[in-house]
């Protein structure tokens, strides 16, 4: 038997052995992925509800009287920072889930190349190709609130910096318009996120094992 040939039957040994072994191994990551876009809806989830601690501790440190305006200025501080904090938790998830989801996308379209059967091959790519309108939303939801969310913390900043220094009636009163804009923003980004969160919804439910209904 000429050399070749043996390679080819070598080759086709091999695809048959490793083959199911490594479709089962794709399965798992499948339902680990399920796994990790619902954490990652929960860090979502999480995040909007953060936004609105936020804001409602800056609304009850405009409307403290004197004798608490300390205190309420010291909980909005604290709830500024669990803000920033949480978005760098939210942003580390997303590159972990991304990084799952694109590495198990790519040896799915990896394994397409070696079904024969013509009409499953054309089922599994129309099956993909399901995949990538919905991540195109989780994207676009993510890129906006990345967007959104940058002035809004930095706004923040601004208004414990400068009520830090102040705490008057008259400095509350020269806030009133940022404090403004961190509630639109804050409305906005609530809006990005809970768009991320539908999108990430779809995602589990895409790649969750699913029985016969």
């Amino acid at each position: 038997m000429k050399t070749p040939a043996r390679f080819a039957i070598a080759v086709a040994l091999a695809l048959v052995v490793c083959g199911p072994v490594l479709a089962q191994k794709q399965a798992k990551a499948a339902e680990n992925i399920a796994k990790g876009m619902i954490k990652f809806q929960g860090n979502l989830t999480s995040a909007k509800t953060q936004v609105d601690t936020v804001l409602k501790s800056l609304q009850d440190l405009t409307t403290a009287p004197s004798a608490d305006v300390m205190k309420k200025y010291e909980a909005f501080v604290k709830e500024v920072k669990n803000t920033a904090d949480l978005k760098q938790d939210v942003q580390a998830r997303a590159k972990e889930v991304n990084a799952e989801r694109d590495k198990f996308v790519k040896a799915w379209s990896d394994d397409q190349k070696d079904i024969q059967n013509e009409d499953l091959r054309k089922a599994a790519e129309s099956r993909q190709a399901e995949l990538s309108p919905i991540v195109d939303r989780l994207k676009t939801a993510m890129s906006s609130a990345g967007e959104t969310s940058a002035p809004f913390l930095q706004n923040m900043n601004d208004l414990v910096l400068f009520l830090g220094n102040d705490l008057s009636p008259t400095a509350m009163t020269a806030a009133a318009p940022l404090i403004g804009t961190c509630n639109d923003g804050g409305t906005k980004l609530q809006g990005d996120l809970d768009a991320g969160i539908a999108a990430v919804g779809e995602l589990v439910t895409f790649f969750q094992p699913q029985g016969v209904k």
